[in-house]
């Protein structure tokens, strides 16, 4: 009787201690900061970036790669051309994968998050920048869309793209469709896809200008996601927005 006791006291100690253990492991997974081996710091710390038009703050692990010590020794990182960025579409969450751009894997596994599904992609913009009402005219998204429609044999409507239209080339030999949206009187667009059917990552990548909010930018994403062209600007305007800071 006393050992059976002794061996009951002995397992309830240890049950006990494993529950400590599973505890702590569980606390420690959900409220720790990860900190980034590449980085130095948790991979939400903000970064400061100026540009020519505006300021954003920002969560680093959104930036295309991490900043330097050197970098994060300065008051905020200088991009005059304008903001760029990646993150995971549909969720706006940020991409840690910094050594494959999406314009070779727009699907990696990342460490700390499932197997992308269908629908789950990395986006890529650059240059972003308010307009403000002072973008040169050359620049615009507007401007672009009259050059390649003044070498154009018209437009063609499309099936299940969002509203896009082809543009395409009075070239016979130059079949791949420009496609415009410029009705909206908030978001033009104009994109490009590169790659034929059947090519290994195709990718789009396309100008976008919101009017109302005055700010432009370049994005790119999968090829086979193409319909979902507004979603995905509109995904870099809720970003922009929420980062554009008066500091």
């Amino acid at each position: 009787m006393t050992q059976m006791l002794s061996l009951l006291r002995w397992a309830v100690r240890i049950s006990l201690g494993l529950s400590a253990i599973i505890l702590f492991a569980i606390h420690s997974d959900t409220t720790a900061p990860r900190i980034h081996r590449d980085f130095g710091r948790p991979t939400d710390a903000e970064v400061l970036v100026r540009t020519k038009s505006a300021t954003f703050r920002l969560p680093a692990i959104y930036l295309g790669s991490w900043p330097t010590p050197t970098q994060l020794k300065q008051p905020h990182l200088e991009w005059p051309a304008g903001l760029g960025f990646v993150f995971w579409f549909p969720d706006l969450s940020g991409s840690t994968t910094k050594t494959v751009p999406p314009l070779l894997h727009p699907r990696p596994k990342e460490p700390n998050r499932p197997q992308p599904v269908d629908g789950e992609f990395r986006v890529s913009v650059s240059l972003l920048h308010f307009t403000d009402g002072r973008q040169e005219e050359a620049l615009t998204v507007a401007k672009r869309i009259e050059n390649v429609e003044s070498l154009s044999a018209g437009r063609e409507p499309t099936f299940d793209l969002g509203g896009l239209e082809c543009v395409r080339s009075r070239n016979p030999n130059a079949p791949t469709c420009v496609y415009v949206s410029d009705k909206d009187p908030d978001l033009m667009v104009i994109m490009r896809c590169i790659g034929e059917p059947g090519t290994l990552n195709p990718l789009c990548v396309g100008n976008a200008h919101f009017r109302r909010d005055q700010f432009a930018f370049r994005f790119m994403f999968t090829a086979p996601q193409i319909a979902r062209w507004r979603e995905v600007a509109t995904s870099v305007r809720t970003l922009a927005l929420r980062w554009r800071t008066n500091e």
